[in-house]
């Protein structure tokens, strides 16, 4: 299932997008559409360390290689898209879901090659402007049978950018697809209010998510080697020990 955490309560992951560097290292500059793709193929730091972080994942393969990314929004206002912004509360940027709206769709598609799987690890939150409410439905669509493999709400929340994430949630998915399985996570606003105390269909805000954390399980050609490897690692130190 979904969890809906504190801020901040975040695991690790192969491939996490921070977005803390608007107008640098091949992030765009805030208030800017981010690319359909962003976030393709991340294989190293770069294109900065601030927009990307990586580390080994499953079985020691840096990054999320065999990921690609396609950003897309439907029913929101403004630009209505996904755009790079400095949030400063969220480390210095955050990914904008702008003009955010009642029953808009900001949404997500991790495709991976044929011989992977996508693992969906999670993100986190963030409001915009002090007293502006919240509440969101997370759904993951298995793009290959159109079901919702999981779906959940958080709880309405309302921003106070004393706090940080500006007092909202985590999200933690923990999720692994099916081998070249390309999954859709669908955030939809289900509910909040604007600073004029109207309805969030009729006065749209900014919302941001920041630190979206996701994997790639090994080709199974890989996971071979690796068997057999380790196989031949407790061969070997048999032998070590009948000569001793």
């Amino acid at each position: 299932m979904l969890l809906f955490a504190g801020a901040g309560q975040m695991a690790s992951a192969a491939a996490v997008i921070l977005a803390n560097s608007p107008n640098a290292n091949g992030q765009p500059n805030t208030n800017a559409n981010l690319p359909a793709t962003f976030g393709d193929n991340v294989s190293l730091a770069a294109p900065g360390s601030a927009v990307f972080a990586t580390s080994a994942g499953v079985v020691g393969v840096t990054g999320t290689p065999d990921i690609g990314l396609t950003w897309s929004a439907t029913g929101g206002s403004s630009a209505n898209a996904w755009q790079s912004h400095a949030w400063t509360n969220a480390g210095g940027g955050a990914l904008q879901m702008d003009g955010s709206q009642l029953n808009s769709t900001y949404s997500i598609t991790f495709t991976p090659t044929a011989t992977t799987g996508v693992v969906l690890g999670g993100f986190n939150f963030i409001g915009d402007t002090n007293n502006d409410s919240y509440q969101y439905r997370v759904d993951v669509v298995n793009l290959m049978t159109s079901q919702t493999v999981f779906t959940a709400s958080t709880d309405l929340w309302t921003t106070n950018r004393s706090l940080g994430f500006n007092n909202a949630p985590a999200v933690n998915i923990d999720y692994t697809g099916e081998l070249g399985v390309a999954y859709r996570m669908d955030l939809v606003r289900i509910g909040g209010t604007g600073t004029d105390g109207s309805t969030a269909g009729s006065s749209p805000v900014d919302i941001a998510i920041d630190n979206l954390r996701f994997d790639q399980v090994p080709e199974p050609s890989r996971v071979i080697l690796l068997g057999l490897a380790a196989l031949a690692c407790v061969g070997r130190r048999g032998k070590l020990r009948v000569r001793s």
